[in-house]
C-alpha cells in the first residue's frame, strides 16, 4: 500500500521534517552526511525528548479512543475510525508506522461499513454513508450492552433505551466506557437507562439529573440551573 503524505503536501512534509532535523544537529543531536543522509543515534528519541523539554517545546497526547484499531474495525459501534470517515476535519496522521496503521484500519473499516449496507461505492470511486451512521451504530451498541446489562441484574431492573427528544430523569450511577465513547447510567423507579456522559455529571453522581436527548448527546438541566433551563 502507498504511503499517504497528510494533506497531499509531499514536499512540505518532507521539508518539515528536513528542519526538524536541522535544529537537532545544531543542538548536536544528530549529524548530516550529505544532501540525503543523516547519522541518527540510537539514543535519538531521548535525546529529542530531553531537547524539546529544554527548549520549552511540549509534547501534548490527545487521547481519541481506548479501544484498539483492530477492535474498531470490527465494532458495531460509533467508533473514531467512523468519525474519521465521515467527520469533515480528519486527524492528520503520519505516512509510516501507527500512521500508516491508522490509514489502512480506516480502509478496513470502510470495507466493512459497505459489507453491512451502512455505506456504498459510488461510481465515481467515493464512498457514501448511510446520513445518520454514528447514530445508528451508537444507538445499536447502547441497546446491545443496556439488554446485556440488564441480564446480569438480579433486581429485575430493565433497560429503557433513551431517544431523540426524550427526557431523561433518574440518579446517575456510574460511567461506563464502550467503544461509541463514554455514557452514563441513569436509574429511576425499575429501570435504567445510558446516555453520553459529561464530566459535569461527576459532581452529581447519586443524585437526581434531568436532560433532554439531542441527537447524539444531552442537554442538561443540573442543580441550581433548573430554573433557568437547559445546559448543554
Amino acid at each position: 500500500m502507498t504511503a499517504r503524505i497528510p494533506g497531499g503536501d509531499v514536499e512540505g512534509h518532507i521539508e518539515a521534517h528536513v528542519r526538524r532535523l536541522e535544529a537537532l544537529r545544531r543542538a548536536g543531536i544528530v549529524g548530516r552526511l550529505d544532501a540525503d543522509h543523516w547519522d541518527i543515534p540510537r539514543d535519538f528519541l531521548e535525546r529529542a525528548a530531553a531537547y524539546d523539554e529544554r527548549t520549552g517545546r511540549k509534547l501534548v497526547v490527545e487521547v481519541h479512543s481506548v479501544v484498539a484499531l483492530d477492535r474498531q474495525i470490527t465494532a458495531e459501534a460509533a467508533t473514531w475510525l467512523d468519525r474519521q470517515l465521515v467527520g469533515r476535519h480528519r486527524v492528520e496522521t503520519a505516512p509510516m508506522g501507527f500512521g500508516q496503521q491508522v490509514q489502512r484500519a480506516l480502509e478496513q473499516r470502510q470495507q466493512r461499513l459497505i459489507a453491512h449496507g451502512l455505506a456504498k461505492q459510488r461510481d465515481d470511486g467515493g464512498i457514501q454513508y448511510q446520513p445518520d451512521l454514528l447514530a445508528t451504530l451508537q444507538r445499536r451498541e447502547l441497546d446491545r450492552v443496556g439488554e446485556r446489562l440488564a441480564g446480569k441484574r438480579t433486581d429485575g431492573m430493565t433497560y429503557v433505551p433513551a431517544r431523540d427528544g426524550s427526557v431523561v430523569r433518574g440518579t446517575y450511577r456510574r460511567a461506563i466506557t464502550l467503544a461509541s465513547g463514554k455514557f452514563a447510567v441513569i436509574q429511576r423507579d425499575e429501570h435504567f437507562t445510558l446516555v453520553p456522559w459529561r464530566a459535569i455529571l461527576e459532581r452529581h453522581r447519586g443524585r437526581e439529573v434531568v436532560g433532554v436527548v439531542r441527537g447524539m448527546g444531552v442537554s442538561w438541566q443540573l442543580g441550581p440551573q433548573r430554573d433557568r433551563g437547559l445546559s448543554r
